[in-house]
């Protein structure tokens, strides 16, 4: 296997595109996500553990995404995948293939490391062999994939705008009248992307993080607001939400909470509101990804 590409490794140009020429504040993590040729388990698929995952389906359990599964079943229930061939984008575990069985599909798995199985329901092919006979699918899941493309970290080739091309592909995946699964960390793309102040060379200062946002909350607030509109419109369009569920009713608290924040400069006030929205984060923790997972 070959060895890794570091950091260092890279040339200036390709740095400075991951970095957008400096904006972006670099942290070094290396994580090697590749299959060990010389381990006997990793990277494969054996019938037994499908199996299992299976049952824990059927249960609707879920898995290392939390509350992502719970949403994806409640989608499967509304939109029939049977005998229908799904594209399963970038695995590390048989997780969503064993999903799709479940629900009565045809699992074709796409990934960067070689994968193998000793179940005959599975198709497991890497993004070479996928090349060489290129097909669309009925359907496609992307399960946090598209972010990881170009880091390198699965073996993908190191590429600034990997992931952008990625999505690009999809055209060439589904088939035009296909359904599409995504899921990203979008809150995490937009405050990296948006919210978040960038050093430069011409701001060497150290930044106020408290200052800064309530120089800027006015801008913070609205996206907040914005994704949080987008979210009830998501619920009421697919996955057909009562209108005085637990979920709908969070979300109109929180609109009501931040419109007032949005309007006012008043630090009492930010403070309060902030400390309401620290309460529903913790209880969001806590309902889906602590309870749902291990209870």
């Amino acid at each position: 296997m070959e060895t890794i590409i570091k950091w260092e490794e890279l040339s200036p140009a390709i740095r400075n595109e991951f970095t957008l020429d400096g904006k972006v504040t670099l942290r070094h993590w290396l994580i090697d996500g590749r299959n060990n040729n010389n381990s006997k388990l990793k990277g494969f698929y054996s019938k037994e553990v499908v199996n299992s995952m299976m049952e824990k389906i059927k249960n609707k359990e879920v898995s290392y995404y939390g509350s992502t599964d719970t949403e994806l079943y409640k989608l499967l229930e509304k939109n029939d995948i049977k005998n229908k061939k799904v594209g399963i984008l970038g695995s590390t575990q048989p997780w969503y293939e064993a999903i799709v069985l479940s629900y009565g599909g045809i699992p074709i798995t796409i990934e960067y490391n070689s994968l193998k199985t000793d179940d005959e329901r599975l198709t497991l092919l890497t993004v070479d062999e996928y090349s060489k006979n290129l097909q669309k699918f009925d359907v496609v899941f992307s399960i946090s994939s598209f972010e990881h493309d170009g880091l390198g970290r699965y073996g993908d080739p190191i590429n600034p705008f990997g992931d952008f091309e990625a999505m690009l592909k999809m055209q060439d995946i589904l088939k035009d009248d296909g359904l599409l699964f995504l899921a990203v960390p979008m809150l995490m793309f937009m405050i990296c992307e948006v919210i978040t102040p960038h050093n430069t060379t011409d701001y060497v200062k150290a930044i106020d993080l408290k200052e800064y946002y309530y120089k800027y909350h006015r801008i913070i607030l609205g996206l907040a607001c914005t994704l949080q509109v987008c979210l009830l419109g998501n619920f009421f369009v697919f996955y057909a939400e009562e209108y005085y569920s637990v979920k709908v009713l969070g979300r109109v608290i929180m609109l009501i909470t931040m419109l007032p924040l949005i309007i006012s400069a008043n630090r009492r006030l930010h403070e309060i509101g902030m400390a309401i929205f620290f309460v529903g984060f913790i209880y969001t923790i806590i309902k889906y990804h602590i309870w749902n997972v291990y209870f």
